[in-house]
This record gives C-alpha cells, sequence and structure tokens, in this order.
C-alpha cells in the first residue's frame, strides 16, 4: 500500500492540533505538529511536505509562552519564499490557513494576497477541512501521493468557459461560491459585488462602479478586492472587465450554473438576497 500525503499542522493548542491529525490521518495521510514558527521552518526545509495546515496564532519559537498572529503570518510569507513553485493556477505547495480571525475582512485580504490558497474560520467541521484540502490538493497538482513526487507540471489556464455556482451556504460569516470548479468562502462586501455583477451579465448589461459603492472623492477597492478573492480559483486569469467610464462587467467565458436564493436568505444583507432572486430567475 501506497504512502498517503504529508501534511504539516501548525498549530500551537494541543487539542484542535489532535483534532486535525485526526481529520488527517482518518484520510490515510501522515502529518507532523509543530507549535511554533521556527520548528515549522525546520520541519519544511528537512521535509517535503503535501500541503501546510496554519493557524495564524503561533508562538514565535518553542520558548515562547503565547501565540501571536504576527508569527503566523510572518511563517507563511516564509513558506512562499521557500516554496515559490507555481503550476500556472495555484501554488505547488498549498497553504491551508484556519483561524478564528478570518473572518475579518483586512486579515483576510492579506492572507490571500500572502500566498495562501484558502482560509477556513474557527470553530471548524471536520467535512470543511477535508473538503478543503482534497480540493486544493487536486487544484495544484497533487490529487494523489504519488504525482507529489514529481515535479511540478505546468496547467495551462482553462479556456473557454468559467462556470460559477451559487449554493449559497453560509461558512461562520461567509458565503460559498464555487468559481472553476473551486470552492470559496467570501464575506458580504465581496459577495455583493460578485452578485452585482453577475446579476448585469445575466441581463447582457454592465455596472456603474457608483452601483458598486463608489462614493466621490474616495478610493474605489470593491472591484479590486473581488479580483483578489477569486485569484485562488482563478490565477491570472481576470474575467472582470471595466471601462474608462467606470463601467464594470464579466467576460463572455463566465457561465452560471446554479442559484439556490432561498440559502442567501441566511444572509442579513437585503441586498444579497434581492441580487440572489434576480440571478436565479434568470437561470429558469
Amino acid at each position: 500500500m501506497s504512502e498517503g500525503h504529508l501534511v504539516l499542522i501548525v498549530e500551537d493548542d494541543a487539542e484542535t492540533a489532535d483534532a486535525l491529525q485526526q481529520i488527517v490521518s482518518a484520510e490515510g495521510w501522515r502529518s507532523v505538529i509543530v507549535d511554533n514558527r521556527t520548528d515549522a521552518v525546520s520541519r519544511l526545509q528537512a521535509n517535503k511536505f503535501c500541503i501546510v495546515i496554519l493557524d495564524l496564532q503561533i508562538k514565535g519559537d518553542g520558548n515562547a509562552i503565547k501565540g501571536h498572529t504576527s508569527h503566523g503570518k510572518a511563517l507563511l510569507r516564509q513558506i512562499r519564499q521557500l516554496h515559490q513553485e507555481h503550476t500556472g493556477r495555484a501554488f505547488w505547495l498549498p497553504v491551508v490557513v484556519v483561524s478564528g480571525f478570518a473572518s475579518e475582512r483586512a486579515e483576510a485580504i492579506e492572507i490571500m494576497r500572502d500566498g495562501a490558497a484558502t482560509l477556513i474560520e474557527k470553530p471548524f467541521k471536520d467535512r470543511v477541512i477535508v473538503e478543503k484540502l482534497h480540493a486544493e490538493l487536486e487544484r495544484c497538482g497533487r490529487d494523489t501521493h504519488e504525482r507529489c513526487s514529481r515535479p511540478p507540471v505546468s496547467q495551462p489556464e482553462p479556456d473557454g468557459q468559467v462556470a460559477i455556482e451559487l449554493p449559497g451556504s453560509r461558512d461562520g460569516r461567509r458565503t460559498e461560491v464555487l468559481v472553476a470548479g473551486h470552492t470559496l468562502s467570501l464575506p458580504d462586501s465581496e459577495l455583493r459585488t460578485l452578485l452585482e455583477l453577475i446579476a448585469a451579465h445575466q441581463s447582457g448589461k454592465t455596472v456603474h462602479k457608483v452601483a458598486l459603492g463608489h462614493k466621490k472623492h474616495q478610493g474605489f477597492k470593491a472591484v479590486s478586492r473581488l479580483r483578489l478573492a477569486l485569484k485562488p480559483a482563478l490565477g491570472s486569469i481576470d474575467v472582470i472587465t471595466n471601462d474608462r467610464h467606470g463601467e464594470y462587467g464579466l467576460t463572455n467565458a463566465v457561465v452560471v450554473r446554479c442559484c439556490n436564493a432561498a440559502k442567501f436568505g441566511a444572509v442579513d444583507d437585503a441586498r444579497i438576497i434581492s441580487l440572489a432572486e434576480t440571478i436565479e430567475k434568470s437561470l429558469k
């Protein structure tokens, strides 16, 4: 029987680390647990891991008493420096961040910009961990452990259609959407921007930046934040168009497969609920 994936678990809470190890073991995978940044770097240099599960709030070294998110963020950046290989769609060594701070927009944007594959908010469900790990391993080309022993293979950018599905399932304070077969958990602000663009796209129109939240004399970051949120699924592909008049839309490659408007009722945002209903009607 061949060995399973080797997972590095960086978590300074012993109970949580044990729970993650049990989840990984149930998949037939091996794991190594460390509770601080220094030991994590040493392990990364000594072993060939297939994927990393990283809690942001960890200790700086083995002598530290208390953890801090600055150590987890620094480790994420260090991992990306040590493992820069990219397949064109994802980093060859994916880092799944598990954190109680993942629901905060500024934190989430910074983490994704620094190279995290995806975010999982604590407290987590076992099935969410399993689904995310499998999805990230498949996306980077490590769908089997045998593939991990080979050099990373460049994956061509998907041509033709980019499918978007809107199941409406909530993951903590975020809503799950499927983009090009990859599950993303979007905060309400980025979700609203995406739904505005999709609703316009379904009717063959574009959306002016004012309708997307732009206010005079203020910087406009809504679309930039959405592009960043979509990057883990699309890589360098940009499905958002814009012109000099401030009109934004989606490219013709985008195809919306489904929208479960009823599930969006759990979102505390009337505009999001209305947009989901509009999109669902357009698909009938």
